[in-house]
């Protein structure tokens, strides 16, 4: 299966997983103190709780083949990504940038792209305790496998 992955430094041997997200592209015209302003936006969303925010650019993604099996399935559908992304850029500039006039949202472009996440047991403390953290592909930074339960989840059902 063929699938449009963030880049990064994946480490050999460990679980991997590949958690979806949706990003989309934006045209906003909104009205300033000065005048009307029209700007491209981008928001990016988990592909399973539908929590949104705005990036300054797209990230980096390749076609990478992997096995089903590693994928997480998208609960949230599209239409349902791109309704609430226009909802929270309207807020944004009516609440933030303090438009004068409601904003106009103009969808242009949906991208589908996985998030690599890779399992792995290291050692923590001075006890040498063995802690599984989530290593994060594209930022090459660890946290707590506990913090994120749908991956955890995930390991759990397909984990080796």
């Amino acid at each position: 299966m063929q699938i449009q992955t963030m880049t990064g430094r994946e480490k050999e041997h460990l679980f991997t997983c590949y958690y979806p997200q949706y990003a989309a592209e934006w045209a906003v015209t909104f009205q300033t103190l000065f005048g009307e302003r029209k700007e491209k936006i981008i928001t990016v969303g988990d592909g399973i709780t539908n929590r949104q925010s705005i990036i300054d650019h797209l990230p980096v993604y390749t076609t990478t083949e992997v096995k089903r099996e590693t994928v997480i399935p998208y609960e949230i559908e599209r239409n349902a990504f791109q309704e609430q992304g226009k909802e929270i850029l309207r807020k944004y500039f009516l609440y933030q940038r303090r438009s004068w006039k409601v904003p106009v949202v103009q969808w242009e472009q949906t991208y589908v792209i996985y998030a690599p996440y890779q399992i792995e047991d290291v050692r923590k403390g001075a006890g040498n305790k063995m802690k599984t953290m989530l290593y994060e592909v594209s930022s090459g930074s660890y946290d707590k496998l506990e913090k994120f339960p749908i991956i955890q989840q995930f390991y759990q059902e397909r984990g080796e």
